[in-house]
């Protein structure tokens, strides 16, 4: 079942206008002193309530949402580039748009969709894939783009004249799986362009990370130490442990960049295992994703790609 947003809801040039204003005055990069969040609104409320603004502004059926859209803008912790994706949730979920195909889910918690809308797994879609290959492209619009919607991100990326912009286009929604392809894509082209940056041999063994699925782990190689695992759990438990030892001092900007691996709090997660009595790790996650996060635990350790590898059978 589809649904149309109707013109009365669309975004008009008045509100394109109050939703700029709100971002540039809180923009640390544009005013040497933001306002807070609170003051803002309150300028943005009076050009709302400015009679000549109002003869020949909003309709009055949308006043409304726009009414809603300011009471949320005037929180302390409102993000200034939160605005756009509220406003596009708040146009969305009146007119009975429950779910939609973003990476960014978590800037659209809270707005009225259901979680299971966006995905059995776009926790660890979010998390795992956000900064990766797949999901960066070139554009000189990225600030009009911002977190929003794929749809209307994808309309902008078929008119690029840049290649790596265009042929996101192809996919009809940005989840996972298509980050993954368009990744082993541009790293299969990168490798081609520039040959002798390649590995001499595959970082698995002659497998892709898409073939970890239904294989079993063996031993998992950290820092030329070759420890036993039979799980997949334990390969994400004996690179924790070997991280932790070999580069305790980065471990905390680890936990703090991975927040939905690692906790002090087992309470965070649905099936959490201890690392060493202070911290637990979730378990409940598939054989690719517990590679791609040994994968990124190695970078953010200040490690080499190759320190890392897994045997399966």
């Amino acid at each position: 079942m589809s649904n149309e947003v109707t013109s009365q809801n669309i975004p008009d040039e008045r509100t394109q206008f109050t939703a700029l204003l709100f971002s540039d005055i809180r923009n640390a990069a544009v005013l040497k002193h933001p306002l807070p969040a609170d003051e803002v609104v309150e300028v943005i409320q009076t050009y709302r309530a400015y009679p000549r603004w109002r003869r020949i502004g909003f309709p009055t059926e949308s006043r409304p949402l726009h009414d809603a859209l300011w009471r949320k803008a005037r929180t302390k912790d409102f993000a200034f580039r939160k605005i756009y994706d509220t406003r596009s949730a708040l146009t969305m979920t009146a007119q009975g748009v429950t779910k939609f195909a973003t990476v960014n889910v978590k800037d659209f918690e809270g707005l009225g969709f259901r979680e299971g809308n966006l995905g059995e797994s776009w926790r660890e879609t979010h998390e795992l894939r956000l900064h990766t290959l797949g999901n960066l492209t070139l554009t000189g619009y990225n600030a009009e783009l911002s977190n929003g919607d794929f749809s209307a991100k994808r309309a902008v990326f078929l008119q690029s004249p840049v290649h790596l912009s265009r042929s996101i286009a192809r996919f009809e929604k940005w989840v996972g799986e298509a980050m993954q392809q368009r990744g082993e894509e541009l790293a299969e082209l990168a490798l081609k362009t520039w040959p002798n940056f390649g590995p001499a041999d595959s970082l698995f063994g002659g497998t892709t990370s898409a073939t970890f699925t239904g294989r079993t782990p063996v031993a998992v190689l950290v820092f030329g130490e070759r420890r036993d695992a039979g799980t997949w759990r334990e390969v994400l438990q004996s690179t924790l442990e070997a991280v932790r030892d070999a580069a305790p001092d980065a471990f905390d900007a680890i936990v703090a960049e991975f927040p939905r691996l690692l906790s002090m709090d087992a309470g965070k997660f649905r099936a959490p295992r201890s690392l060493d009595g202070t911290w637990h790790f979730e378990t409940n996650l598939s054989a690719e994703a517990i590679a791609r996060y040994c994968q990124q635990i190695i970078a953010a350790a200040g490690y080499a790609p190759n320190e890392w590898s897994v045997e399966t059978k």
